[in-house]
């Protein structure tokens, strides 16, 4: 867990901060719990083009209404 925090503290805040904006902006409920489960996931810079690309993806080839089936 240290070095997760070290990498994390290493993060600068522009980069997590427009993590949470994108992941808020693509419906995830509490982006600050993601964050803190996965925090690595805080370091991806998530509007490089090729990234969008992929979210635009699986946008357009997921279903809207998620279910347990």
């Amino acid at each position: 867990m240290v070095h997760v925090a070290i990498r994390v503290l290493a993060i600068n805040t522009v980069v997590w901060r427009r993590a949470l904006a994108v992941w808020q902006q693509c419906g995830v409920a509490d982006p600050l719990v993601l964050a803190s489960s996965n925090p690595i996931l805080l370091g991806y810079d998530w509007l490089h083009r090729f990234r969008l690309a992929n979210l635009r993806a699986l946008q357009q080839w997921l279903p809207w209404d998620l279910s347990a089936a």
